[in-house]
């Protein structure tokens, strides 16, 4: 079957070689909510776990948010290093058994406040998300401070596995599955724009010194 040598993204743009769009890419991230955030440690290892996670809204940004503690490793290992990967399996409900479409993308985080209000729109879209900002607020009512959501913003192109294609295709010609798609620019608010519009402090200011005694005192015992 013959690949469509271009489509439009979002902004009107015209991408080529690949059949899967960008409005495509969304619904399916919006469509799901589990994935595995890869960052990398202070020592430069390694570290992923599996995470709930949800999706801006609106249609002229893409942003990924995990709700989560700032005293756990992956946050910590975010304001030592912003780089991370992102990883969506698209699991079947029919043929189980068969390895799951995917979405994956190299990205850069950051740490953001409690009450973002593009973290808190973005989970309070599916039951899942709803559960966990209520989890949060009882933590809170407990005595936790460290509650932040993590911003995870995809570079300039995604890649897919798999994505929009039937099995049938891939068994005669498995390359078709592999797929790139472009992200349009976006322009988003600055940091201080968000604080002032939200009330509150939108990154967190934590020095490598604070980040490497967080990482004695957890022993890295925690995600």
């Amino acid at each position: 079957m013959p690949v469509p040598s271009e489509h439009r993204d979002v902004r009107g743009a015209q991408v080529a070689g690949t059949s899967l769009t960008v409005e495509r890419l969304i619904k399916e991230l919006r469509t799901r909510s589990f994935g595995v955030l890869s960052t990398v440690c202070l020592d430069g290892r390694s570290h992923s776990v599996g995470v709930e996670y949800g999706v801006s809204p609106g249609a002229e940004d893409f942003d990924i948010y995990v709700m989560t503690r700032r005293q756990l490793k992956k946050a910590r290992d975010i304001a030592g290093n912003p780089n991370v990967s992102f990883v969506v399996p698209l699991t079947r409900r029919v043929l189980w058994f068969l390895p799951p479409a995917c979405i994956q993308f190299e990205a850069t985080a950051e740490i953001l406040d409690r009450n973002d209000a593009r973290g808190a729109a973005s989970f309070s879209t599916f039951w899942m998300g709803r559960r966990i900002l209520k989890m949060y607020r009882e933590l809170e009512s407990r005595g936790e401070t460290g509650i932040c959501f993590l911003r995870i913003s995809p570079g300039p192109v995604v890649s897919t596995y798999m994505v929009g294609h039937s099995i049938c295709e891939l068994s005669r010609r498995m390359e078709v599955g592999m797929e790139k798609v472009k992200i349009p620019q976006r322009v988003r608010p600055s940091t201080e724009a968000g604080s002032a519009a939200s009330g509150s402090m939108t990154s967190l200011p934590l020095t490598d010194a604070l980040v490497r005694l967080a990482a004695r005192v957890e022993a890295g015992s925690v995600q």
